[in-house]
């Protein structure tokens, strides 16, 4: 690619970025958007290329500096929508979404039993079709070790990092991970339908004087 070479290609990218387009609130924390919208007389003679270079050549141009340091590793796809029911016009919605590379949490020690009911207040806050799953719970652990090995519907995943010394308690350190991210896909999370099965979990990397945390809620559709 002319602004980063080490960007990968990819068809499951490609068809998230027409998804993406369809609904845009379905936005991810390592993700990157690159989007745009223009309109065309039905009499123009450019080719479809032409049309999409002109749509988000600028675009790409104007954000090169932060593509050029996506890491290696990073997939990418793109796609778009013509929309030919103008008379005169046809108006053409194309995006491009980047994906970084997942950071696993490694081997780092998992959260303690007890921040079991913060996760289950947070998600009742939110929808009342849930039900947590200690399967699930396990499944999001693993998740967070190996983010390759589980699939699931919904993923909703945060990290943060806190000096040692911090005298937050850990449901604290929670919320300030999760609530916001639940916040902005809120409904993504109204839409699951009664009878969906869901678990969390997190795990604690310590390093010097700070610790990251790292947390997952994982959701499966009956």
């Amino acid at each position: 690619m002319r602004y980063n070479d080490k960007l990968t290609w990819s068809g499951e990218w490609a068809k998230k970025a027409l998804e993406w387009l369809k609904s845009p609130e379905k936005v991810d924390d390592d993700m990157i958007v690159i989007k745009g919208k223009e309109y065309f007389s039905k009499t123009d003679s450019k080719t479809l290329w032409q049309k999409v270079l002109s749509i988000l050549e600028h675009r790409l141009e104007r954000r090169k500096k932060e593509i050029a340091r996506l890491p290696a590793g990073t997939l990418y796809g793109c796609n778009g929508i013509i929309d030919t029911k103008g008379k005169k016009k046809e108006s053409i919605y194309t995006a491009c979404l980047y994906m970084k590379p997942q950071k696993s949490a490694g081997s780092g020690t998992p959260l303690p039993k007890e921040t079991e009911e913060t996760f289950k207040t947070l998600n009742s806050m939110y929808s009342d079709n849930v039900e947590w799953s200690d399967e699930w719970a396990k499944k999001a652990l693993e998740y967070l070790k190996s983010p390759k090995s589980v699939k699931a519907d919904v993923i909703i995943k945060g990290k943060q990092s806190f000096p040692k010394d911090d005298k937050k308690e850990m449901w604290e350190k929670l919320l300030a991970i999760l609530e916001h991210r639940f916040d902005k896909r809120v409904k993504e999370i109204e839409l699951l339908p009664e009878g969906t099965m869901y678990g969390c979990n997190g795990v604690i990397n310590t390093r010097g004087e700070e610790e990251s945390i790292y947390t997952a809620c994982l959701y499966k559709k009956p």
